[in-house]
């Protein structure tokens, strides 16, 4: 179900009817996370959505690690 409304948000994304905040989360959370090109081809792509929802994952933690150490580090001098 989730799959469906996902498809019809992006689809009225596309043609400039309604810009869900969800799917605009959506996009600027792949494009945070180095994955624009999936956001930009997710029509042509077939991946398995086991894949994709570990490559996300792994890709949020490792960002948040990093901004983590980044904050550490500036906040010790």
């Amino acid at each position: 179900m989730s799959n469906i409304v996902y498809k019809f948000l992006y689809k009225l994304y596309l043609s400039n009817v309604y810009e869900s905040p969800y799917i605009t989360f959506v996009k600027t959370t792949l494009q945070d996370i180095g994955l624009h090109g999936i956001w930009l081809g997710q029509d042509n792509i077939t991946f398995s959505p086991v894949w994709f929802k570990e490559k996300v994952k792994r890709s949020l933690l490792d960002n948040f690690i990093q901004d983590w150490y980044a904050s550490v580090d500036h906040d010790s001098i």
